[in-house]
């Protein structure tokens, strides 16, 4: 037998979700085309000339081969590309035999009425049958909750893994499968994708229970007419959960979905599977009903009365609830007097809680709105502050304990207070159709004594209101008025009303705002003078020349002007959390409410670490500009600055007694300073490279001294050293760290030490012997901060893989992995109490996690616009321009205007480059994705994916058929254009691949397509693009190189680095011949005139530089930009230069005079935005509007 041979096919290739979607779209349109529910798989294989069984892989996403699948696809002529297909991820590892069950937020059930034939036939259904999806459908309050948490238990046993989970807050698709996949990968994968979740549902026996599927439906009648029940259809965005359910119920896997819910999506009629069940949950039988109404209490005059009274209800476990607490409130506890005093229809679940409604009180009304708004359970202490006018606290209590009587509220053991979901559901809609009226009528009732969504909550709630409170009032109103233009012009006639009124007070502002945003409308010139806007969140919403004056904007939220964050803190009594950022700021912000208390403004450079005093109103900050500053925390005053280091300090740590700081700079060296005085004590030498990180703990055990204090620190040398702090003596050297080490932590006690490294690893070592006990794997790349908890059982660690980790620290299991920032985690910090986590990032936001759930609670996010990379089109005329904003920004160059904007990457642009056509522009994201646009239309084109971290770089080869791009994963990737697959890899950098130039000179026979790259090892690589092959390597610069050029002849090469130099290299012989001086910063971009052998370069020092590389003279030095320059191009004439720069602008120069022609720059988000007399805002929130271009008068 022969292997391998050429006629077998090779079956190892899934489609990838892209894939999926276009075939089952297609499928599905052929089949509505041809008036049939679904074309078979029998038919589609005849069509396709293959085997039922392939057909049937291919769309169970089992492995098959190319050949296959491009058959399936011609069957609809459909093309398929390198984005439809993938090669499944490896074999799942479950190395532990324990069964793993995740609750979620189930509810404990503690009594159980019945149910037991049903539990029976579904147990049946699950483990016997081995049905695929169960879906559980009855009306409101019959109890499916509490069934669907009982059947689970009852046969967890049958599965490896258990998890129930609500669809209450409707989270999007995406989010419940990443939420899936991290249970069922125990935290151990970055892949949390659908793919890897059907490859768990495949290899492992899985329970997945999900609650409340009603929520990602659209409305309709309810289905109290069981059994008619009614199919329901997805809401807008969430078809994407019918294709999840549609592979449950007919694709090839080893698991089992449980729905519950209200309706049933509306595809499930057309299901032809033996192994799918729609399971109609009727009431509790007559016996047991009987059983729970007795067991409240109740007194029964005749056997007849309960079963008439069970009758009424159909077993509705809810509505007996109800029932019974009005009969003990109202009528003696007798069922006979209540059955004497009404003459009820057997009523539905709407019509009995509008009779309940109608007899509450406003403030209980009140109440009711609120838990609705909250979603959340909630305390009396954070509903008081809710109403508006204010409420009597007695009365509040009183209400409160009321509608407990009436069953209308549930309460926890720790008094918190939320609704059952039908009773919510339910208070929303009638909230929605209350404010729909107040809206029309432009009389404000609720919109003004209720927040529809409320600024200052978690994320997660905020989120929730936004989508389901907003979404019904917008569907309600649309029904009324037809069209959004309508609607946008009552909200519009309302803030007159308002104003004209004098109903100043209230929420009726801040409502009609977030209502305005979530249509979409433009707010230019909106008038909210003199209003109060409460609880309007305002971090995206361009509010230019909206007028603020004189309006309480107390409880809004803004955005902020963070930079990429570095430091993170809180401070000792955990009231307040310290920020420091690459703009060089502190910032101090309550954590109670995230509001900004104070800037603190002195340094030049990165804010590279922050530190508390234990016990005084003191922190310490350390600064790229070499400098510590003291501050104090009430007034923001600078108390004194300390100077000493002679490179950048990366890290600060005031000692457990507050009277020494030390601090880890660049120059090698850790400084010990006296907190009183600013005098410098000690300087602790013998590291061989940069310092990165110091921590100190009090010990007992250093040269058999008492309360000793024993100083850590780490450094790219990549070793740990551990000093005492008392005598400068260094006591050990900690040695296995491969790479950088970046961070050190004490654990509390001071018997343990936690490193982060460059090598992808956190260690963890034992201080007295100095042996590594743990090595902790997981993340993808570099581990930048770690940090215990304060009771030391956790250890947290963030990564430029953009997540940070949980771990346990005795037994070094990964507990969790926490997602949501889009580039670099480069700090992390504990509360006191150890609940909350802090986590700042390059993103230019911090984050603040409940570390029990992983849930993300609170996120101040800053504008980013940084100009990152600028081209000129081949013509001229137009300049592309990526922006850290995520944008793509086309502008004409005549006009400065911004022609058109490109929107559809998730991460900063690094990267722009035109074909040589001018038709095709190129960008290189942080999202790790190459996109090619058209020009004219502004259509992305292809999206080129491989790169497995961020994409630094892109440039087309000179005959436009080749694209390259670099990036942080260490390769160069060369892209076919017309065709968007992958030519080459090319590999041999070991570090970061930062930038990358073809030599303008076309290929021929003579001379091949050369290719230049250059990265973190400091050196430039040479390469034959046509054929792969490194030819040399230049090496000269100290320090990282940013940016790479060839000169027009391609004789030259011209480097700039970090190492404040740009580099003249000759191509053939790979000589340096000339260093260029006279930058005082990095040099981040250089660029050649086509025209000449003139240089551009551009420097952190905020300058431009033009160089007569002939002559080695600086022609012109460009200054006007107020933030780094991060790119330079030189238009195709040679006659201007565009500079792109942190300052958020774009600056056109005259290359002959050296003078700025024009400024292009985008409107800042609140340009114009009057906040003259505006009150609720800090000093610090008014600097931070007014940076953001708000104005203000006298």
């Amino acid at each position: 037998m022969t292997f391998g041979s050429p006629g077998r096919r090779r079956r190892g290739l899934i489609l990838t979700t892209q894939g999926r979607h276009k075939l089952e779209a297609a499928i599905q349109n052929a089949s509505v085309l041809e008036g049939v529910r679904r074309i078979s798989i029998e038919e589609l294989a005849a069509r396709a000339n293959l085997d039922a069984g392939t057909v049937s892989r291919v769309l169970d996403l089992d492995k098959s081969d190319r050949n296959s699948i491009k058959k399936l696809f011609a069957v609809f002529a459909l093309e398929l590309t390198p984005a439809d297909f993938t090669t499944p991820s490896p074999p799942i590892p479950f190395g532990n035999a324990e069964k793993r069950v995740d609750w979620g937020d189930a509810p404990e059930v503690n009594t159980f009425y019945g149910r037991e034939d049903e539990l029976a036939d579904l147990s049946r259904c699950i483990v016997t049958d081995r049905y695929r999806l169960v879906t559980i459908i009855g009306s409101g309050g019959i109890g499916k909750t509490t069934l669907s948490v009982k059947l689970a238990e009852s046969v967890q046993e049958q599965f490896e893994f258990v998890i129930w989970r609500s669809l209450i807050n409707a989270p999007p698709l995406t989010e419940l499968v990443v939420d899936l996949v991290k249970v069922l990968c125990k935290q151990e994968t970055t892949d949390l994708s659908i793919n890897r979740l059907q490859q768990y549902l495949r290899e492992h026996r899985c329970l997945i229970v999900l609650d409340n599927i009603e929520t990602i439906l659209q409305d309709g009648p309810e289905l109290e007419d069981y059994p008619n029940v009614r199919p329901g259809y997805y809401r807008q965005n969430y078809s994407d959960y019918g294709s999840l359910f549609s592979w449950v119920a007919t694709g090839r896997h080893n698991s089992c979905f449980v729905l519950a819910g209200r309706k049933r999506p509306d595809e499930f009629v057309t299901f032809d599977n033996a192994r799918f069940r729609v399971y109609l949950l009727g009431g509790l039988s007559s016996s047991v009903s009987q059983q729970l109404i007795q067991d409240q209490g109740l007194l029964e005059d005749s056997e007849q009365d309960l079963r008439t009274l069970v009758q009424r209800y159909t077993g509705n476990p809810l509505m007996l609830k109800i029932v019974v607490s009005n009969i003990q409130q109202f009528f003696g506890r007798s069922i006979s007097n209540f059955l004497k005093g009404s003459n009820f229809i057997p009523p539905r679940i709407g019509d009995l809680l509008d009779k309940q409604f109608q007899g509450l009180s406003s403030l209980e009304k009140q109440v009711m709105y609120w838990l609705a708004i909250e979603r959340e359970p909630v305390s009396v202490k954070e509903l008081y502050p809710n109403f508006e006018p204010p409420v009597d606290l007695a009365d509040l209590l009183a209400a409160i304990q009321d509608l407990q009587q009436r069953s209308l509220i549930e309460s926890s053991q720790n008094k918190f207070f939320t609704l059952q979901p039908v009773v919510m559901e339910y208070a929303i809609d009638k909230l929605s159709r209350q404010v729909c009226n107040e809206v029309i009528t432009q009389s404000p009732g609720l919109l003004q004594t209720h927040a529809l969504i409320k600024a200052q909550t978690v994320d997660y709630a905020r989120d929730f209101q936004t989508r389901t409170i907003l979404g019904m009032l917008e569907s309600a109103l649309l029904k009324r008025l037809r069209n959004t233009p309508s609607i946008v012009e009552h909200l519009t006639r309302l803030i007159g009303t308002l104003q004209r009124n004098n109903l100043t007070m209230g929420y009726t502002a801040g409502n009609i705002i977030n209502l305005l945003y979530y249509l979409k409308a433009d707010l230019t010139n909106y008038d909210f003078s003199g209003l109060t806007v409460r609880q309007a969140y305002l971090p995206e919403v361009k509010l230019h020349e909206v007028n603020f004056a004189d309006a309480d904007l107390t409880e809004s939220v803004f955005s902020e002007t963070l930079g990429p964050i570095s430091a993170v803190e809180f401070s000792p009594d955990g009231k307040l959390l310290a920020t420091g950022d690459a703009i060089g700021e502190v910032r101090l912000w309550q954590v109670e409410n995230t509001k900004l208390c104070l800037i603190l403004q002195g340094h030049e450079d990165w804010v590279r670490s922050v530190s508390f005093h234990p016990t005084k109103s003191l922190m310490v900050s350390g600064s790229g500009d070499y400098t510590l500053r003291i501050w104090n925390t009430r007034t923001g005053q600078c108390l004194r600055v300390c100077r000493g280091h002679s490179a950048r300090i990366r890290s600060v740590k005031i000692d457990p007694t507050g009277r020494w700081v030390a601090s880890a700079g660049a120059d090698q060296t850790i400084r010990l300073w006296d907190v009183e005085t600013g005098d410098c004590l000690r300087i602790l030498e013998g590291h061989s490279d940069r310092v990165r990180s110091v921590d100190i703990v009090a010990v007992d055990t250093v040269a058999d001294a008492q309360n000793s204090l024993l100083l850590a620190s780490a450094s790219e040398d990549q070793t740990i050293k551990l000093w005492d702090a008392n005598t400068g003596a260094c006591l050990r050297t900690l040695t296995g760290h491969t790479n950088w080490v970046r961070c050190v932590a004490f654990h509390p006690e001071g018997k343990l030490l936690a490193s982060a490294s460059s090598d992808m690893s956190v260690k963890l070592w034992n201080v007295m012997t100095g042996e590594c006990i743990r090595s902790l794997g997981g993340h993808t790349d570099c581990v930048r901060s770690v940090r215990f908890s304060p009771d030391g059982k956790r250890l947290a660690s963030a990564s430029s893989d953009e997540t940070v980790r949980l771990w346990d620290t005795d037994t070094g299991l990964h507990l969790q992995t926490l997602l949501g920032h889009s580039n670099w985690v480069r700090c992390i910090t504990f509360a006191p109490q150890g609940d909350v986590l802090a986590s700042g990032s390059a993103d230019r936001s911090v984050k603040l996690w409940n570390v029990d759930t992983g849930q993300c609670l609170r996120t101040l996010q800053g504008r980013a616009r940084w100009v990152r990379s600028v081209a000129f089109s081949p013509d001229g005329n137009h300049l592309i321009a990526g922006s850290a904003d995520h944008a793509l920004r086309l502008w004409n160059v005549q006009t400065g205007e911004c022609v058109r904007t490109f929107r559809e990457q998730t991460n900063w642009i690094q990267s722009v480059a035109f074909s040589p056509n001018g038709h095709v522009i190129a960008s290189g994201s942080g999202d790790k994705i190459v996109r090619t646009w058209d020009c004219r239309t502004g259509q992305c084109l292809r999206q080129l994916e491989g790169h497995t971290k961020r994409v630094l770089s892109v440039m087309f080869s000179p005959d436009g058929r080749i694209l390259a791009s670099t990036g942080d994963d260490r390769t160069i990737r060369l892209w076919d254009v017309p065709s968007g697959v992958c030519l080459r890899v090319l590999e041999g950098h070991t570090g970061r691949v930062r930038a990358i130039a073809f030599s303008p000179v076309a290929s021929d026979q003579s001379r091949p397509l050369l290719l230049a790259s250059a990265g973190e090892e400091e050196i430039v690589q040479l390469w034959n693009a046509e054929t792969g092959e490194c030819l040399r390597s230049f090496i000269g610069h100290t320090n990282r190189v940013r940016s790479i050029a060839f000169s027009p002849d391609a004789t030259w090469l011209a480097s700039g680095s970090e190492d404040n130099t740009v580099r003249l290299w000759d191509v053939i012989t790979g000589e340096c011949i000339v260093v260029l001086l006279g930058h005082t910063g990095r040099v981040r971009s250089v660029a050649f005139s086509p025209i000449d052998l003139t240089l551009a370069s551009g420097s952190e020092d905020n300058t431009v530089k033009l160089w007569n590389t002939q002559t080695r003279q600086c022609l012109h030095s460009l200054e006007g930009h107020t933030e780094k320059v991060c790119s330079v191009a030189f238009s195709p004439n040679g006659q201007f230069l565009a500079t792109g720069s942190g300052d958020e602008s774009i600056r056109l120069w005259d290359v002959a005079q050296g003078t700025c022609l024009k400024v292009l720059k985008t409107k800042n988000l609140y340009e114009g935005m009057n906040i003259t007399r505006a009150r609720g805002l800090t000093e610090a929130q008014r600097i931070t509007l007014l940076a953001l271009g708000a104005i203000e008068g006298n």
